[in-house]
């Protein structure tokens, strides 16, 4: 602590007579006010750019917890539709698609026997989601296995849509796309 009201200093409750704080050596001195006037040393410039690189990079690249959601949210989408086609729910699988896929399933979902189809033909079935993909504005890419059994296993490729209202709490993930996967 320093006291300057009586024209000394003290530290730690000591006093010091009329003795000043011990000062650092020119060169810390300079690199605390910044460097040195002439620019600086190299590895003091490179040392500049990377704290500016660092900044940068926290700044402007978006934080994985922002993509994390829409994921989280396709894949609940997905479990919920593949829960309403075990059960052989057809008015819950016509909510959760839309587009093109509605368009393909539409007789089918309108059909009374479909129902008692998918339940039997998927009762058994366990249904997992693999990777999520985001593909930017036109949607979400996610990878499924339907699993009948040990050695049969069917691969998906769902791709989901934002679809709703004019705010972001009222809209909602769509199955837009049923797909077998692309051969590589």
């Amino acid at each position: 602590m320093i006291n300057k009201s009586l024209g000394e200093e003290s530290y730690g409750g000591r006093r010091h007579g009329g003795t000043q704080r011990p000062r650092a050596p020119r060169k810390i001195d300079s690199f605390l006010q910044g460097g040195p006037r002439l620019g600086g040393t190299t590895s003091y410039r490179i040392g500049r750019v990377v704290v500016a690189v660092l900044l940068l990079f926290v700044v402007v690249v978006p934080m994985p917890a922002v993509a994390g959601g829409a994921e989280y949210e396709a894949k609940q989408t997905l479990l919920r539709y593949f829960d309403a086609v075990r059960q052989g729910d057809t008015g819950t699988m016509r909510s959760l698609i839309g587009g093109r896929l509605l368009e393909e399933r539409e007789l089918l979902l309108g059909n009374p026997t479909y129902a008692g189809y998918l339940a039997a033909t998927f009762a058994n079935a366990d249904f997992s989601v693999g990777r999520v993909e985001m593909l930017g504005r036109s949607g979400i890419l996610v990878e499924a296995f339907i699993m009948h059994g040990p050695n049969d296993i069917v691969v998906r490729h769902y791709v989901l849509k934002a679809t709703g209202g004019e705010n972001k709490d009222s809209t909602r993930l769509l199955i837009y796309d049923e797909n077998e996967p692309y051969a590589p």
